[in-house]
């Protein structure tokens, strides 16, 4: 799985250091970094199914990343649900387990 997360580091690098001229292409460098985070956490997830430790990643931030980038290109709709299947509430900091509840509804 070390090899996995090595092949995300080297895919990833070269977004950095792109140079584009879309209007856009500061949004689409933070989708293929956000896209390389939410790999990273598949990666974690493997080595907990498997019964490995796993590194401590703050999922609050891979949230509040995902939602302001899923926004930015598309209409709210499908949200939640994308939350609630990246994020299961088990994985989640007590304090952002209540935040991700109350956002999508479930509570009050």
């Amino acid at each position: 799985m070390d090899d996995a997360e090595s092949t995300i580091d080297a895919a990833i690098a070269p977004v950095a250091s792109s140079h584009s001229t879309r209007p856009d292409a500061k949004l689409i460098v933070d989708e293929f970094t956000n896209a390389a985070e939410l790999l990273r956490r598949c990666v974690d997830l493997a080595r907990k199914k498997l019964g490995f430790p796993i590194p401590a990643r703050q999922s609050s931030q891979l949230i509040i990343e995902h939602r302001r980038l899923w926004l930015a290109r598309n209409r709210p709709g499908g949200l939640d649900d994308s939350l609630r299947r990246l994020f299961p509430l088990n994985d989640l900091e007590p304090a952002w387990r209540l935040k991700l509840l109350i956002s999508l509804g479930l509570i009050a």
